[in-house]
């Protein structure tokens, strides 16, 4: 049997309980500021009876909406419904009785007075629930889709990636042979990141930094002098965590066109940590034109997909585009793992 029995925000909750516990102290005729009050048998009853209905919203909210509220189980739901309401209002009077009254009737009088005064609150616990339940099942749906939309944007990221690096090591294979070993070898590392760390929803930001590293160490491998490379890292990353491949393709983009072996270009890339704000710059010259290379822009455009789900209130993305030059600045708020664990 799964419960449901997390909560949401753990204030609505006590207040809630609070409030249901202490509404029959307040509005009692005969609370005078003392506990003398839990000595009268109406009181202890009623008391009692707002007890069961915090039992009984729970009961609710963590059991039967998700077991037997649906399709043909629908009946069943109202039947128990209403054998919890008389519950409800008949347990009271089972465990405290009323000694001047015939043990046959609920009152002296034996109306159905219980039943009417009880049916407002049991109502008000039961659509509370409801409400609590069907926000509950609406965030679990929007996490459910959230996730499934990011490996999908991983999914379609990774064999872009593979597809880059592949042809940057074909195109080494035809200008410097010799370097081909190498650009294998660091190849396997970039696969053994790409398809086992990636799975992960976070990494350690010290292995993506290092993952970004072994490319650029692949892509320097078929440049040459008319390549101006500069990369700067400030900053110990220490446990900060960060989702995976959220960085490469900035850089994929800043070797793809800012590197032409005809003419002279460059690439800046700087990388600043301050507590655990990440600031990551690229520029890169406009070496080669964009129409030169059959590209769909889908990569960047799944990273900043995957930035606007994963960091939404946490990242500022810059863009600067000249006929010179472009260049980004990610600003990113990271998790600290060492935090969560204490």
């Amino acid at each position: 049997m799964s419960m449901r029995f997390q909560l949401t925000n753990k204030y609505v909750h006590i207040l809630f309980i609070a409030v249901y516990c202490l509404t029959p102290i307040a509005s009692s005729p005969d609370f005078d500021g003392t506990g003398r009050i839990f000595e009268l048998e109406p009181f202890r009853r009623d008391f009692l009876r707002h007890v069961l209905l915090i039992a009984f919203f729970y009961l609710n909210y963590s059991i039967l909406l998700n077991q037997l509220a649906t399709g043909k189980k629908l009946i069943l739901y109202f039947l128990v419904l209403l054998l919890v309401f008389i519950l409800i209002v008949k347990i009271p009077y089972w465990l405290i009785p009323n000694n001047q009254a015939n043990s046959f009737h609920i009152r002296d009088d034996g109306s159905f007075r219980p039943f009417i005064t009880s049916l407002f609150p049991f109502l008000l616990a039961l659509s509370s629930s409801m409400v609590l339940f069907s926000f509950g099942r609406t965030k679990d749906m929007d996490r459910k889709r959230v996730e499934t939309e990011l490996q999908n944007l991983k999914f379609h990221l990774q064999p872009h990636f593979l597809f880059n690096t592949l042809n940057s090591i074909y195109a080494l294979s035809l200008t410097k042979a010799q370097a081909t070993p190498a650009s294998i070898l660091k190849l396997s590392s970039l696969l053994h990141y790409v398809i086992d760390d990636s799975a992960q929803n976070r990494v350690k930001l010290s292995r993506e930094l290092e993952h970004v590293q072994d490319y650029i160490t692949l892509q320097l491998l078929r440049t040459d002098e008319h390549l101006e490379f500069t990369l700067n890292i400030e900053g110990d990353p220490g446990d900060l965590e960060i989702a995976p491949l959220i960085l490469i393709n900035f850089v994929e983009n800043a070797f793809k066109y800012g590197y032409n072996v005809e003419k002279k270009s460059f690439i800046d890339i700087t990388i600043q940590l301050n507590g655990d704000t990440l600031n990551f710059n690229v520029r890169n010259a406009k070496a080669v034109s964009a129409s030169a290379i059959p590209s769909t822009g889908l990569g960047q455009k799944y990273t900043v997909q995957r930035l606007n789900l994963i960091y939404p209130d946490q990242h500022q993305l810059v863009v600067q585009n000249s006929d010179t030059e472009y260049a980004i600045n990610l600003t990113l708020k990271l998790h600290d793992h060492s935090h969560s664990n204490r």
